[in-house]
């Protein structure tokens, strides 16, 4: 099961964005309203964990679905979505928690470019577009996700 964990870049792609720009969108949401850093990072932290459930849910029913039972590789996608989406969620929340104030939410942003550029070498590095291409594709995904998520926010 590990080896195949490990070896699953769709899930674990999928479950680091998710986990990353869910936690920056939501915290970005909460910010613009006025919470303070502690309160966001409750909040974030709430919806957070729901979506590592959610995502560990959502690969058992996907995997059962094109399968029709249950096995060794169900398990680990179903690990591996939920587990990077649980660990990525932790880079822009550590900030939330140990920083003050307008340095949590900047801290929380700077965490989360940098973890977003190193998931783009790893995914990009066997990508045939490229790793250049991968970046920036996933930093452009998370601009989109925080202009909206704050501009939601601050109505």
């Amino acid at each position: 099961i590990l080896e195949h964990v490990l070896d699953n870049k769709r899930y674990i792609g999928l479950g680091f964005i998710d986990g990353i720009l869910t936690t920056v969108g939501t915290a970005l949401t909460a910010f613009a309203m006025g919470l303070d850093p502690l309160m966001v990072g409750t909040a974030a932290a709430g919806g957070a964990l729901a979506l590592g459930l959610t995502n560990t849910f959502g690969s058992y029913v996907g995997e059962t679905a094109e399968t029709g039972s249950i096995n060794h590789e169900v398990i680990a996608d179903m690990i591996t979505h939920g587990g990077t989406t649980v660990l990525g969620a932790l880079v822009p929340l550590i900030p939330l928690f140990v920083l003050p104030g307008l340095s949590a939410i900047v801290g929380s942003l700077v965490t989360s470019l940098a973890a977003l550029v190193v998931l783009g070498r790893f995914l990009g590095k066997d990508n045939p577009r490229g790793t250049a291409v991968t970046i920036i594709e996933i930093i452009l995904v998370g601009i989109l996700i925080s202009v909206v998520t704050f501009m939601l926010g601050g109505h």
